[in-house]
């Protein structure tokens, strides 16, 4: 390679950075965010390499990340949730494992049979076992309405 090229591919090094970080902005801007027993918790639509790049940005505004994607797999719905842990220090595996779930405790992931009409709440309980603390309703147990802005969820069907 030519010492003239480097400039070339240095360019296009950055150009994916910055497309990289404004991926990553966008998902954390879309995201939904639940005030949970174990701090705040950012839940998306993605795989684990998003999972993996949002938490490396913004680990130290979230507790835990959970990024979700959904599949169908011989006629059944499903979904894949992928965990990483934000700044607090909590353990993924602690997280996932009662799920059925497995990794280590910095990134960790659980299934889903079933996708109902609200996979950010199929998130949270699954993550919370139902425990989540509000200002407006800190009682065990209470899941306070959630709205969540439409979204086109993308589903991966295999065949």
């Amino acid at each position: 390679m030519k010492p003239s090229q480097w400039a070339s591919l240095l360019s296009v090094g950055k150009m994916l950075l910055v497309r990289n970080r404004q991926t990553d902005e966008r998902t954390f801007a879309g995201a939904q965010f639940f005030d949970t027993s174990f701090g705040r918790l950012c839940v998306f639509q993605g795989g684990s390499r998003d999972a993996s790049d949002v938490a490396e940005r913004y680990w130290n505004q979230v507790a835990v990340f959970a990024a979700f994607s959904c599949f169908v797999v011989e006629g059944q719905q499903g979904m894949v949730v992928e965990v990483r842990p934000g700044g607090s220090g909590v353990s993924v595996l602690d997280l996932v494992k009662p799920l059925g779930g497995g990794g280590h405790e910095k990134a960790g992931g659980f299934k889903l049979s079933k996708v109902r009409e609200n996979p950010w709440t199929e998130v949270l309980v699954a993550l919370t076992r139902g425990f989540i603390t509000s200002d407006a309703n800190p009682i065990p147990g209470y899941i306070r309405e959630i709205t969540v802005p439409p979204i086109v969820l993308v589903v991966d069907e295999e065949n």
